[in-house]
C-alpha cells in the first residue's frame, strides 16, 4: 500500500531527515526499507486521566496521593453526590490501560499476548489471566454499583463537559489545556507510572505516500512542509486568521467561539513542535516534551513489530470474543455471574486461537531478540 521512501527523502524531505532521531527511523522500516516519516511529538507513553478542577478543589483533591486508579473513588464518591451529572467516570481506555500495567501489548491491546516492559527475558503472556486485569474488572463493577456510570453506560454518548473523570492514552505536557477546549472548563491531569517508548506507539502518526501515487514527489515536499513551514503547519490546526483564531501575540493563538473550524490535534500531521500556543498552555510546552522524549525509559521489546501474516484469522477470532466480553466485564454488567463469564470468556479465547497467537509472538520476538 506505501512507497519506500529510501530513495526519495534527501532531494524532497531534507527537513524531516534531518530532524527525526535515526532510531525512529528503524522502527518505520520493513526489510531495511523506510515505508513513513514519524511525527514529532509526545514519543513516549504514560497512563493518564483528567479530573474536573472545581470538583477536585471542592473535594480537596491532593495529586500526589493518587498512586493507582483505586485511590480514585473517594473523589468520584464526592462528585456522585455533588456533580450534576449522570455519568461520572469515563469507560476504562484499555490503550491508557496497558501502559497503566506496563503492558507492551504490540499495539494490540484486544487480543491476547503482552510483555511487561521492563522483562529483560521477553515471556509473552496472556493479559486476560493476569491479577492485573482481574483487579481492574473488581474496581469497575464496584464503580458501576456505586454508581459512578449511567445505567445506559453501553449506548449513552459521554459529556465530556460533565463527566469527572477522564481516561487519556497518554500524559503529556499541556494535556490539561488541550482537554479543556473540549471539556469547557479547567482539567487535572494525574499520571500514573513512568513515561516509558513503545514501538507500537510511535508508528501510530506515520505519514506514508501512497504506492499507486502519481506525484510522490509532491507528497513528500508537501510533507517536509509540515516540518519546515510554520504558518501552513498551523492553517491546518486552528484555521484562518481572524475567521476562526486571532493571533495574539507571535506564537501564541484565540479560538473564536463558533466559528465552524473544528479544532486539529498537531500530533497528526508532522511536527507538532511548530503549532502555536493556546492561551492555557506553558510558554515552555514544547522543550518539555522534548526532554520527557529524550529522558524517557524504553519497553525491552522496542523496535520489535509483530507480523500478524500467520494468526489473521486468530486474531479476528479473539477480536470478535474481546468486543463482546470488555466492557461487559469490566463494569461489573454481568453482576453474580461475573466470574462464570470471565471463565466463558478465557474459554472462548482459548477456542478462538489465542495460545496460537501467543506462541507466534514468543516465536517471533525471540527470533528478534537472536538478531
Amino acid at each position: 500500500a506505501f512507497l519506500a521512501l529510501d530513495d526519495l527523502l534527501e532531494q524532497y524531505a531534507p527537513d524531516i531527515l534531518e530532524s527525526v532521531p535515526a532510531e525512529l527511523w528503524d522502527i518505520a522500516k520493513v526489510n531495511g526499507k523506510i515505508y513513513g516519516t514519524v511525527n514529532q511529538q509526545i514519543l513516549p507513553r504514560q497512563s493518564a486521566v483528567v479530573v474536573r478542577k472545581d470538583m477536585a478543589d471542592a473535594f480537596g483533591l491532593k495529586t500526589e496521593s493518587i498512586k493507582d486508579l483505586e485511590s480514585l473513588t473517594p473523589y468520584l464518591e464526592y462528585c456522585k453526590q455533588n456533580a450534576k451529572a449522570d455519568q461520572i467516570a469515563g469507560v476504562f481506555d484499555m490503550t491508557c490501560i496497558s501502559a497503566y500495567f506496563g503492558w507492551d501489548d504490540f499495539g494490540r491491546y484486544d487480543i491476547p499476548g503482552v510483555i511487561k516492559n521492563t522483562d529483560s527475558g521477553l515471556k509473552v503472556y496472556n493479559q486476560f489471566e493476569s491479577a492485573e486485569f482481574q483487579s481492574l474488572m473488581k474496581l469497575g463493577k464496584s464503580w458501576y454499583e456505586k454508581g459512578y456510570y449511567g445505567k445506559d453506560i453501553l449506548t449513552a454518548q459521554p459529556n465530556y463537559k460533565t463527566m469527572c473523570l477522564k481516561f487519556e492514552p497518554t500524559y503529556k505536557p499541556g494535556l490539561e489545556a488541550e482537554e479543556a477546549m473540549i471539556a469547557g472548563h479547567e482539567l487535572i491531569a494525574i499520571s500514573f507510572g513512568e513515561p516509558t517508548m513503545y514501538t507500537s506507539w510511535n508508528l501510530s502518526s506515520l505519514s506514508a505516500v501512497s504506492a499507486t501515487s502519481k506525484n510522490p514527489e509532491k507528497s513528500l515536499e508537501f510533507l517536509n512542509l509540515l516540518y519546515s513551514d510554520e504558518k501552513l503547519f498551523n492553517t491546518l490546526i486552528y484555521g484562518i486568521e481572524n475567521k476562526h483564531y486571532k493571533k495574539v501575540s507571535s506564537n501564541r493563538v484565540e479560538l473564536i467561539p463558533d466559528s465552524g473550524y473544528i479544532l486539529s490535534s498537531g500530533w497528526e500531521f508532522g511536527n507538532q513542535f511548530n503549532q502555536w500556543l493556546t492561551p492555557t498552555q506553558a510558554d515552555d510546552i514544547w522543550e518539555q516534551t522534548k526532554q520527557i522524549n529524550n529522558s524517557a525509559n524504553k519497553s525491552t521489546a522496542y523496535g520489535f513489530v509483530f507480523d500478524q501474516t500467520n494468526v489473521r484469522t486468530e486474531i479476528a477470532n479473539c477480536k470478535a470474543v474481546y468486543d463482546e466480553y470488555w466492557m461487559a466485564l469490566l463494569l461489573g454488567l454481568f453482576g453474580e455471574d461475573t466470574q462464570t463469564e470471565y471463565q466463558n470468556f478465557l474459554t472462548k479465547l482459548k477456542d478462538a486461537g489465542g495460545d496460537k497467537i501467543i506462541a507466534e509472538k514468543q516465536r517471533q520476538i525471540n527470533e528478534w531478540k537472536a538478531q
